[in-house]
C-alpha cells in the first residue's frame, strides 16, 4: 500500500474515532436535545400535515394552530385536574398523619418494637447543618434550571424542525456526496415513518391504559383516581419499564386507604397490564412498529448508562433509528436480503 494513502487512512480512521468519541460521550446532552427535539417534530407533523391538506393552510400556520391546540389542551387538564389533586391530597395527608400516629403508637406498646424504637435516631441527630442544607438546596435549583432549560430549548428547536424539516434534512444531506443522497433521503424517511407509527401507536396504548384503569379505579372509589389514571397513562409511554414506575404511587396511595384495596387495586392494575401486553399492543404493534422485547429492555440498559435517566424515554425510538438504518444500508444494499423494514404497512 502506498505509504501516504496509508497515513490517510489512518487519519481517516482517527478523526471518525474522535467524531464517535465527541458525539457519544463529551456531546451527549446536545445528542439528546437534538434527538429529543427530532422526535417532537415527527409527532408535531402528522396533524400539521393533516391541517395543511384540509383546510389548504400554509405549514407554518397550521403548525401553530397545532401547538396553540396542544397548550390549551394541558391547560384545561391542569386547570381540571389541579383543583382535585389539591383537595384530595390535603385529605391523605390528614391520613398519612393519624396512620404513622398510629402505627407509632402500636410499635411502642409492643416490647420488641419499643426496644427497637429506641435504636432509631432521632430528627435532629440526622438533620444536616444549616450551610449544608443551603448547599443542596442551591444545588437542586440550579438543577431543576438547568433541566427546565433544556427542556425549553428541545421544545422550540423541535418546533423550528417541524415548520420547516425539508431545510434540515436536505442540510444535513449535503454532507453526503451527491450520488449518495438520494439513498440517504430514503434512510431518513423510512426512520422517520417508522418512529410516526411508534409515536402513535404508543398514544394509542397510553390511552388504552389510562381510560380502562381509571374506570377501574372510580369504580374502587380510590382518591386521586384522574391523576393516577394520567399517570398510567403517561408513564406507559415508555415500555415495560413505564408501567413498573406508575405502580409505586399508584400502590402507595391505595395503601393508605386500607389494605385490602391496595390489593384489588393492584389486581386491578396487572389485569389492565396484561390486557395491554397481550390484546391491544399486540394488535397494535401488528399494524404499526414491531420489536424484540429483549431488545428493548437491552437498549433501555444501555441508554441510562449512557445518557442517564432520561435514556429510559429515548431508548425505543434510538433502536428504530438503529434497526431501520442497519435494515436499509447493511441487509438490503450489503448482504442484498428482502428484509421488511420496521414501519412499512
Amino acid at each position: 500500500m502506498n505509504p501516504r494513502t496509508l497515513v490517510t487512512a489512518l487519519l481517516t480512521t482517527l478523526a471518525v474515532v474522535a467524531g464517535v468519541y465527541l458525539l457519544f460521550f463529551l456531546l451527549v446532552e446536545l445528542f439528546v436535545i437534538w434527538f429529543s427535539a427530532a422526535l417532537i417534530a415527527i409527532a408535531l407533523d402528522a396533524p400539521t400535515v393533516l391541517l395543511q391538506r384540509r383546510l389548504r393552510l400554509p405549514r407554518t400556520i397550521a403548525l401553530i394552530l397545532v401547538i396553540l391546540a396542544l397548550l390549551g389542551f394541558w391547560t384545561g387538564v391542569g386547570a381540571w385536574v389541579g383543583p382535585q389533586v389539591a383537595e384530595q391530597f390535603e385529605h391523605l395527608q390528614e391520613q398519612v398523619q393519624l396512620g404513622l400516629e398510629s402505627a407509632q403508637s402500636w410499635l411502642r406498646g409492643n416490647e420488641p418494637f419499643r426496644s427497637l424504637m429506641r435504636l432509631v435516631p432521632s430528627a435532629e441527630s440526622v438533620t444536616p447543618p444549616v450551610g449544608e442544607l443551603v448547599r443542596r438546596t442551591q444545588g437542586a435549583v440550579l438543577s431543576g434550571f438547568s433541566v427546565v432549560a433544556n427542556l425549553l430549548i428541545t421544545i422550540f428547536v423541535g418546533c423550528f424542525f417541524a415548520a420547516s424539516p425539508r431545510r434540515y434534512t436536505e442540510g444535513a444531506l449535503l454532507l453526503l456526496p451527491e450520488d449518495r443522497r438520494a439513498g440517504g433521503r430514503r434512510v431518513l424517511a423510512a426512520i422517520a415513518r417508522a418512529l410516526r407509527w411508534w409515536l402513535v401507536a404508543r398514544v394509542l396504548l397510553m390511552l388504552f391504559i389510562g381510560v380502562l384503569f381509571g374506570i377501574g379505579l372510580w369504580i374502587l372509589d380510590i382518591p386521586l383516581k384522574l391523576p393516577l389514571a394520567v399517570l398510567a397513562g403517561i408513564l406507559n409511554f415508555i415500555p415495560y419499564v413505564g408501567p413498573l414506575l406508575a405502580y409505586v404511587p399508584i400502590v402507595t396511595v391505595s395503601l393508605l386507604v386500607g389494605p385490602k384495596v391496595a390489593l384489588y387495586v393492584s389486581i386491578l392494575y396487572i389485569s389492565v397490564q396484561f390486557v395491554e401486553s397481550y390484546l391491544a399492543e399486540p394488535l397494535i404493534e401488528a399494524r404499526t412498529v414491531s420489536l424484540p422485547p429483549a431488545l428493548i429492555i437491552l437498549a433501555q440498559v444501555v441508554s441510562v448508562v449512557w445518557v442517564g435517566f432520561i435514556g429510559v424515554l429515548l431508548a425505543t425510538p434510538l433502536l428504530i433509528t438503529v434497526v431501520v438504518g442497519v435494515q436499509l444500508l447493511y441487509v438490503r444494499r450489503v448482504l442484498h436480503e428482502d428484509v421488511q423494514v420496521a414501519g412499512q404497512r
